[in-house]
């Protein structure tokens, strides 16, 4: 193994060691957007494919570090139709670069795209990784950066890196899940309780009585281990039961 090979081997492990310590995924994120810098690359994205009932490309965002205004633009554009990195990353068992990702003659948005991306977003150059499963396609993560490094050994390292990263994000999501402390619709009340509601506005908005409003409350508040409302609220989002 060449030297220049070697450091790639080392950084990889030193990424798949750092991954495993990580305890969250915003720790992870920060871990992953170092790692990737010694190969050029600044910013990242994880997502699942839009389907019926999440149709926006937003939704499906698993992890994130695109520049800021991009993922909303993207999404609310409905970008992923027409990007060619998009679409060719379906018929791809292996990773490649976006330079390589063909654009079809008639796909003005396409091109658009890919224009927006590096003159408004930074995102000049960039690496995408499919992510497959026992069905097929399930997921791609892409990386990008102004100056990175388009060589045959940083594209396996980065591969590697990436593969590590995705399931130790899934781990995590995982594990938030099975740590859960309150039902979906307690989780639902408690937000609305968060932006100030009153039982009753949270009633007629959830279209539930505002004894059950109450009752889901108080359930809440037992599982939060918290002696009123303000605390269970400050509970809830420091267990990221809600958002703050």
């Amino acid at each position: 193994m060449s030297g220049f090979a070697f450091s790639h081997f080392q950084t990889v492990l030193g990424a798949v060691e750092a991954f495993e310590r990580t305890t969250s995924l915003p720790v992870l994120c920060g871990k992953l957007t170092s790692v990737i810098a010694t190969f050029g690359f600044e910013y990242f994205c994880y997502a699942t494919p839009p389907s019926g009932s999440r149709p926006k490309f937003g939704d499906g965002v698993l992890l994130n570090d695109w520049p800021a205004g991009w993922l909303e633009h993207y999404s609310d554009s409905q970008f992923h139709l027409h990007d060619p990195v998009t679409q060719f990353t379906r018929r791809q068992p292996r990773a490649f670069l976006w330079s390589e990702a063909p654009v079809a003659a008639d796909n003005a948005i396409g091109r658009s795209v890919i224009q927006i991306a590096a003159a408004d977003y930074r995102l000049r150059a960039g690496l995408c990784v499919p992510i497959h499963g026992l069905a097929g396609y399930q997921a791609s993560i892409s990386f990008a950066g102004q100056e990175i490094d388009e060589g045959f050994e940083a594209r396996s390292a980065m591969e590697m890196i990436a593969v590590y990263a995705v399931n130790r994000c899934n781990q995590l999501r995982t594990d938030a899940a099975v740590r859960r402390l309150l039902t979906a619709r307690e989780r639902e009340v408690m937000a609305w309780v968060a932006a100030g509601k009153t039982a009753w506005d949270i009633g007629c908005i959830l279209v539930i009585s505002e004894d059950t409003v109450n009752k889901l409350v108080a359930s809440a508040m037992r599982r939060l281990n918290a002696c009123n409302r303000p605390q269970a609220v400050a509970e809830a989002i420091r267990h990221g039961e809600i958002a703050p």
